[in-house]
């Protein structure tokens, strides 16, 4: 009796039930990878804003000259504005916890930094006051050492929430600031 001898190899069925696998799970990774990839957009832009207005507390706790080397009266502040999607930190050196979008030389306000949003991230909303009663399309929030003291819109004890939004697929992320000046990406 001739016994059969067994090939070493992959059958055409194997072949192709192996490559479908493959094909089946690069689709899966590329589909993943560019929803992941919207939501890091999102998620930096709100992390970076964090950062930003936490630096600006900072500048404020540290004592930070602006300009000539004088420390502003009014202390350091965060400014964004949803209608044209920017931020400003910047040195309130008149002392009126505001910002003014066109510094002249009457307007002694200026900015230290000013950031844009990518294309594809706005500004949602922005809401103030003790319990976000109030929404706004401006914000201002300014930093007085050495607790610091908190001034969002001009007023102690206010709370903030600025909601950032990817018009790509319609995702949000909130940024919360309290009157104790904690800050918060949800």
């Amino acid at each position: 009796m001739k016994k059969f001898e067994r090939k070493n190899g992959f059958t055409l069925v194997e072949m192709l039930v192996s490559v479908a696998v493959i094909v089946l799970i690069t689709g899966i990774f590329l589909a993943n990878y560019r929803a992941s990839s919207q939501r890091a957009d999102l998620i930096f832009a709100a992390q970076q804003m964090a950062s930003d207005i936490r630096l600006a507390e900072n500048y404020s706790l540290g004592l930070v000259n602006y300009g000539e080397g004088n420390f502003p009266i009014g202390g350091w502040g965060f400014y964004i504005d949803k209608s044209n999607n920017k931020y400003y930190i910047f040195a309130d050196v008149d002392g009126d916890k505001s910002y003014t979008a066109s510094p002249s030389e009457a307007d002694k306000t200026k900015s230290a930094k000013e950031v844009i949003f990518p294309a594809n991230i706005v500004v949602d909303s922005i809401q103030y006051g003790a319990n976000f009663e109030t929404s706004s399309e401006v914000l201002n929030i300014t930093f007085l050492p050495p607790d610091p003291t908190v001034y969002i819109v001009g007023t102690k004890y206010y709370n903030a929430k600025i909601v950032l939004k990817d018009v790509r697929n319609g995702l949000t992320k909130e940024i919360d600031i309290n009157f104790f000046g904690l800050i918060e990406v949800k």
